[in-house]
């Protein structure tokens, strides 16, 4: 009976022994699961990435560029005031060309800049659009030279167009009889700015 009781002893701690070695073999096969499904998430998450070079690309600014009758800064020839009487003009073309590679808007302004007996403070000056300038298609001068361009539109011209125009000085009608014998120098200067694109 003893040796019975021992077999079945043993036996029994056999038995007892292979629940623990279940348990943890079945321990590290859920690790390890566990470890295969965190790498998996790991790759699961990263993103492709790719590099595409560009060559290097030339980038130039615009300019602006100005000119009266061809030249940057012009004399103004065949105005000749030497005998202008009261409420007599004098006319001579002028063409503004823009050089540059932006539209332009040009605003007119004049002043005196030199006078005898007062003659500059009875000049009127008047600009109008025209490439012939006759009597019947200028505008006649009402305004004094200081007040040229005040009230009145910029004129617009393009990258590479021109624009005629016709100057206009006349001697007013009320000029007193002082003035005679008088001289003035007057100067006209053209703003130029670039016109902005409207998007």
């Amino acid at each position: 009976m003893n040796t019975h009781t021992r077999r079945h002893s043993a036996q029994g701690r056999t038995r007892h022994g292979n629940p623990v070695r279940a348990i943890l073999g079945t321990a590290g096969t859920t690790a390890a699961a566990v470890a295969i499904a965190l790498l998996g998430t790991g790759t699961s998450y990263a993103l492709w990435s790719g590099e595409v070079p560009l060559g290097a690309s030339a980038v130039s600014s615009g300019s602006t560029g100005l000119t009266v009758n061809g030249v940057s800064s012009y004399s103004l020839t065949g105005l000749d005031l030497a005998r202008l009487a009261p409420g007599q003009s004098a006319i001579v073309p002028i063409r503004l060309a823009n050089t540059g590679t932006t539209a332009l808007s040009i605003v007119p302004s004049a002043e005196v800049t030199t006078q005898a007996n007062a003659l500059g403070d009875h000049l009127l000056l008047a600009l109008s659009g025209g490439s012939v300038c006759g009597t019947t298609t200028v505008a006649t001068p009402s305004g004094p030279i200081a007040a040229l361009g005040a009230g009145i539109d910029p004129y617009l011209v393009g990258a590479g167009n021109s624009l005629d125009l016709c100057l206009s000085v006349a001697l007013s009608r009320t000029a007193p009889a002082t003035v005679q014998g008088g001289s003035a120098t007057f100067t006209l200067t053209l703003d130029a700015v670039q016109e902005r694109a409207t998007r």
